[in-house]
């Protein structure tokens, strides 16, 4: 039974049900200074030719430590091999958390931390090569080769220089015996890196031509704009093949130039890249590192959680859906990040069960350390703008184990109706407020809680709202929220509002009038009125009823609640077995009182017509209210502003179609 508990719900669902998928994307717009050179779109490290490193926050790292927080190793994504270590525990560097987005940072002391990838060459003598790091430093000296080192192959030693990229200078040296700083380019003031803050920095050799470097702040008045940090005043025409190593965060084998700051990524190319090849890093940087949205469209979050190897899913996820395998840090596309507050990888699970209702269900993160000692919560977060969300997350598993889900949602407890049972499931969903930037879900001490997957959507305003009730005295008799139009179970028809909605017969395709099946409970476990009205799409007998509304074809974020507040003395079980347009949405508490259901997701209209229908199990489903918001497609900020216009050619089609 689902709960009312202040915003938020919880609810118990047994094995033996099935649930269809859902179709959802993440809707988010990224903005930045950049103005129109942002049409060219962000370019993957991977989808530039010459790439010969890529360290990335999101992957490859292991953690050590009595904390868990020490960084022993970071792999290198580009596929070549050449990883990262450091075998000293007072000499790793350390896993902490974005203040402002919450992706998770590499941390250098500026003491004594750094990693070494052995002797690797990664540079052409013949075509160059580039080196980026994204780092905030703590303190930048703009007299310039006293600050950190980001990446080197530079040792002091005969046979030892090569290059190396330091916060605010760069070079390459083509004389291994002596130091040439003809061949050293230090950043003048105007190019420094901004402290405390993220930057990108930007080395780049080309042979015998240019050695050149570039900052690009990430915030401030020329966030993502390419500042040019001139040339060394002579261009090594080749750089030795040093038998020094490749070191992160230090040079001269780790002795000096330490970084005092953090890294997110590193990559480098064994060649000079273009202008536009680092436009298109920039973005993609831009758009993984800096999230940003329209306040006036949703953001929609779809998380699954499972294990790696055996454990991770094998079979499909709904569409929209994006994994979570435990790592300390996830990146989900288009600056959605979640994390754990340590890796918690080893404890995924996939159960392939037979009562599973899809792979979401049959997948699974325990949020605990089971079977050991002392007891360990494992927390997680999501990391969003500031506002209000709603929430929707499903805990507890098909068939091996049992669970015992209680679980605090923002802080709010969500108490597992039935410990301690196996093959269950247990749901709870609300809205809350986020004002640190984190959606935080932790379970309660000592609770065997288990999360397949979760859901969080913006609340906004949406462009269509309606709530479901009766005429007469079945009629809302208190206030409903003031954007929100009514439907009082009347046949399809224009309503007078600028909408074409209402009830219609599946069997014929004709408009059918559903009133006598509206109703108003007036019940003291409503939350708010639009919870306390209801119409059925089935009731009694063999009449089935279709809910339609008139709507330019197009996706359309759909927030739809069914059931009802109950009791069962008056018929109040509800069984919500539903299709929304072409998405299956099974209620997975069949035949309760006393319990709503939540649909969250994007749905396509193709017929100009969006459709809800019951699956036909003359089973009593039941609908409160619905919020419908189109939502355009790609989510590009050029296309969004053609989504407003858009929007304001939907005012006139309703009105057009009004005034018929």
């Amino acid at each position: 039974m689902k709960r009312w508990r202040f915003v938020g719900f919880g609810k118990d669902t047994q094995k033996g049900w099935a649930i269809g998928g859902l179709v959802a994307v993440v809707v988010l717009t990224m903005a930045g200074a950049g103005g129109p050179a942002a049409l060219a779109g962000p370019i993957a490290p991977n989808q530039i030719t010459g790439l010969q490193a890529w360290y990335r926050v999101d992957s490859g790292l292991t953690l050590a430590g009595t904390t868990g927080t020490e960084v022993s190793a970071w792999n290198d994504s580009s596929g070549l091999g050449r990883n990262m270590s450091q075998a000293t525990s007072a000499n790793r560097p350390t896993l902490i958390r974005d203040s402002s987005f919450g992706f998770p940072v590499v941390s250098f002391d500026g003491s004594n931390d750094f990693l070494s990838a052995g002797d690797v060459e990664v540079h052409s003598n013949t075509d160059g090569l580039t080196v980026i790091g994204v780092v905030r430093p703590r303190t930048v000296n703009t007299s310039g080769l006293t600050t950190g080192n980001i990446l080197s192959k530079f040792q002091y030693a005969t046979g030892g220089r090569a290059w190396r990229l330091g916060i605010d200078w760069w070079a390459a040296q083509n004389n291994a015996d002596a130091y040439q700083s003809t061949h050293e380019l230090t950043f003048p003031p105007s190019a420094d890196p901004i402290a405390n803050q993220w930057n990108i920095v930007v080395g780049s050799w080309t042979p015998g031509v240019s050695t050149a470097g570039y900052m690009i702040p990430m915030s401030g008045p020329n966030a993502f704009q390419e500042i040019s940090a001139g040339a060394a005043s002579q261009a090594a025409a080749s750089v030795p093949d040093t038998t020094a190593a490749l070191l992160m965060g230090a040079c001269n084998a780790g002795g000096d130039h330490r970084l005092n700051g953090e890294l997110v990524e590193v990559v480098v190319y064994n060649r000079a890249l273009t202008q536009a090849e680092r436009r298109g890093l920039t973005e993609y940087f831009q758009q993984k590192y800096t999230l940003q949205t329209d306040p006036t469209r949703p953001l929609l979050v779809n998380i699954n959680f499972e294990g790696v190897g055996a454990a991770a899913s094998n079979q499909p996820l709904p569409p929209g859906y994006s994994i979570d395998a435990g790592a300390p840090g996830t990146y989900h596309g288009n600056g959605v990040w979640s994390y754990w507050d340590r890796d918690v990888s080893s404890w995924g699970r996939n159960r392939n069960a037979a009562s599973s209702p899809d792979e979401r269900f049959d997948t699974l993160i325990h949020m605990y350390n089971s079977g050991q000692s002392p007891y360990q919560a494992f927390t997680w977060q999501l990391a969003v703008p500031n506002g209000t969300y709603w929430v929707r997350a499903v805990f507890g598993e098909p068939s091996t184990g049992t669970s015992t889900n209680n679980i605090y949602i923002q802080n709010q407890l969500f108490t597992d109706p039935d410990p301690g049972l196996t093959g269950d499931w247990d749901e709870y969903f609300g809205i809350f407020t986020v004002s640190n930037g984190r959606v935080t879900i932790t379970p309660q001490p000592e609770a065997a809680a288990k999360i397949c997957f979760m859901q969080a959507a913006s609340v906004f305003h949406p462009q269509i709202a309606i709530n479901f009730e009766g005429t007469g005295s079945n009629a809302s008799n208190n206030p409903l929220p003031p954007h929100y139009l009514i439907d009082n179970g009347a046949a399809f028809g224009d309503r007078g509002n600028g909408y074409k909605y209402g009830w219609v017969d599946p069997a014929t395709g004709n408009p059918i009038d559903n009133q006598a099946n509206g109703r108003n409970r007036n019940s003291a476990a409503s939350p708010d009125e639009r919870y306390d009205t209801l119409n059925h799409f089935y009731r009694s007998g063999t009449q089935h009823y279709n809910w339609e509304i008139e709507l330019p074809n197009g996706n359309y974020f759909v927030l739809a609640m069914f059931g009802e507040p109950g009791p069962e003395a008056v018929g109040g079980t509800s069984t919500n077995n539903v299709w929304i347009e072409n998405v299956r949405f099974y209620d997975p508490d069949p035949a309760k009182s006393s319990e709503w259901d939540l649909f969250m997701g994007v749905v396509a209209v193709s017929d100009g017509r969006l459709t809800l229908r019951d699956i036909g199990l003359d089973q009593p489903a039941k609908i409160a209210f619905i919020e419908i918001t189109l939502v355009p497609e790609p989510s590009t900020w050029l296309l969004l502003a053609f989504g407003m216009c858009l929007s304001v050619g939907l005012w006139h089609w309703r009105r057009r179609n009004t005034e018929r």
